[in-house]
């Protein structure tokens, strides 16, 4: 350990450049709207369940939940393309339009979205036992027919945060935020049954996609123009 500790002795008594103050800030900018866009994404994706525990009795919360978890394994289909999103940048630094990126992206998951969507409405008893291995939860059937139409909205917002983060272009993080308020007020008013909370995930998921579309139009527009 001692001859190991020698090297790193050495290394750390060097004395590293000086940063510049612009460029702490830079990073910054460039490091908070990641956090940012996580954070809202993360709850958008997850305080239904929370809520669920409180609004509703142990039985109805198990339904919810379970059909929550077939939600989120479709809102994993739109990590699927996140690796083109690295071209993205790329293509911002030599001034080429990366539009056709995003367009692929859609495509994908709306594609695998869609099907998945079907086998949930045609087989949700065997989504249900597969998310819990076999078991049997009463009511969960119905929500986990129509979840996917609920989160469908939210994997593109996803998708597209993660686009426009590639851009360095972090306008849309207001979108993300009136977009959780929103999906926090609407739980809390929308929340009789298990299929209203349900309805007021997708509803808000559906506005901000829809907020966050036409971000995208008004960003690429002042793209072409510049």
């Amino acid at each position: 350990s001692f001859f190991a500790w020698m090297p790193v002795r050495a290394l750390l008594r060097q004395k590293g450049d000086n940063i510049e103050k612009s460029e702490v800030y830079k990073a910054y900018g460039l490091v908070l709207p990641i956090i940012v866009s996580l954070f809202c994404v993360t709850v958008l994706k997850n305080a239904d369940i929370v809520f669920s525990k409180q609004f509703f009795a142990p039985a109805e919360a198990d339904a919810y939940t379970c059909a929550a978890r077939v939600g989120s394994a479709f809102f994993m289909l739109g990590s699927i393309i996140m690796v083109m999103f690295p071209y993205v940048s790329e293509e911002k630094t030599q001034r080429r339009n990366p539009i056709i990126f995003l367009y692929k992206s859609f495509a994908v998951t709306i594609g695998l979205s869609l099907f998945g969507i079907i086998v949930a409405y045609l087989f949700p008893g065997m989504l249900m036992k597969i998310i819990t291995i076999g078991g049997d939860i009463p009511g969960s059937l119905p929500l986990i027919r129509y979840i996917g139409l609920a989160v469908l909205p939210l994997s593109l917002v996803y998708i597209m945060s993660n686009y426009l983060l590639a851009k360095h272009s972090p306008g849309f993080i207001p979108i993300l935020v009136a977009g959780l308020i929103l999906q926090i007020v609407l739980i809390n008013v929308m929340h009789e049954s298990t299929m209203n909370l349900l309805s007021a995930v997708g509803i808000s998921n559906a506005v901000t996609c829809a907020a966050m579309l036409g971000y995208i139009i008004k960003e690429h527009r002042h793209y072409i123009r510049g």
